[in-house]
């Protein structure tokens, strides 16, 4: 009987989910028409622009957000291994990522990657619990160091002064690197959660990867920009990046939809870039984003197929997982 409440009890769940989500992308697809309408073109321009896109700065572009998705599953593969007590294999740490991160472009990125990972460690017979609180954890550090970016890059592009932001954004790290441990540690105890996940080696670890990871999606969009031969200054792009990573997060709509593009009109248009190139360049770079996210959720979903025999544990071999307090 508890059995069928709580399958019930999913079901529900997983349907207002998908609500929720239709409704975002409902909001959002209204803001991409919006901002079509803004820039001057129609949808034909995009089309015709996706034809003349540069093929190898394209390619190179899914490669870099590869490498950012590999980096995503290091993180998560590390600290669910500190809850589980033993490391997933890392081809499938990567398979689950992009798969969450394709299912991220119908659900929010954070909702769509604790459910990819959490569902991935129930098919190799580890705790999914863990799976879904490793995700989120390991996106916490994203969004730190997102959040201490966020001050210095928006000063930068609307006051200009690039030598005074740079400073204020090493001292940003320089202060995160310090500090990522004690707040590692005052979260796990407001939330009690396992002590684990706030080890210094771990919380460190985190922290850097993360920095590696916003630094290479900056580069991904001055790759895109460059992709469709738009003219926009590298700078203004790369800092436009932490303040659309945190209003795709805040806003909770699929993949940060209509909201990224926004963001990146509103930023760029303020350092000076006129609004119908910034808003060209918003739909533009969604578009290709989507493609390369869907292209490696495909991926990740024959690795998936491939690996799976390799993670299940041997005859005989015991299952029963170590238990942590949460």
């Amino acid at each position: 009987m508890a059995t069928s409440q709580s399958r019930t009890e999913i079901q529900r769940n997983v349907r207002w989910r998908l609500v929720l989500g239709g409704i975002g992308i409902a909001i959002g697809l209204a803001l991409c028409v919006a901002l079509l309408h803004l820039s001057g073109h129609g949808a034909g321009y995009v089309m015709a622009a996706l034809r003349r896109v540069n093929p190898g700065l394209a390619v190179a572009a899914g490669l870099a957000m590869a490498l950012n998705y590999m980096l995503a599953a290091k993180k998560w593969q590390r600290v669910e291994a500190s809850l589980s007590g033993s490391p997933h294999a890392f081809i499938h740490a990567c398979a689950a990522t992009a798969i969450g991160m394709g299912v991220g472009q119908l659900l929010p990125t954070v909702v769509s990657s604790a459910l990819a990972r959490g569902l991935g460690n129930r098919a190799v017979r580890r705790s999914g619990r863990h799976g879904a609180i490793a995700s989120g954890w390991e996106q916490l550090f994203d969004l730190a160091v997102a959040g201490l970016l966020v001050g210095p890059c928006i000063a930068a592009l609307v006051l200009g002064h690039i030598r005074l932001a740079m400073g204020a954004t090493a001292a940003a790290l320089l202060a995160g690197e310090l500090c990522c441990v004690r707040v590692g540690r005052l979260m796990v105890r407001l939330a009690r959660l396992n002590a684990n996940l706030a080890t210094p080696r771990l919380c460190k670890f985190l922290w850097r990867v993360s920095v590696v990871r916003i630094v290479v999606l900056m580069v991904v969009t001055v790759m895109i920009s460059r992709a469709f031969a738009l003219n926009i200054p590298p700078w203004e792009l790369a800092a436009a990046v932490p303040a659309v990573m945190l209003a795709s997060v805040l806003s909770f709509i699929p993949a940060g939809l209509g909201v990224n593009e926004l963001t990146f009109v509103g930023l760029l248009g303020s350092a000076g870039t006129p609004v119908p190139i910034a808003a060209a360049f918003a739909l533009l770079n969604r578009t290709l984003q989507v493609c390369i996210a869907c292209v490696l959720a495909v991926c990740g979903c024959a690795l998936v197929d491939w690996r799976l025999p390799a993670n299940r544990p041997h005859p005989g071999q015991d299952t029963t997982e170590r238990e942590f307090e949460l």
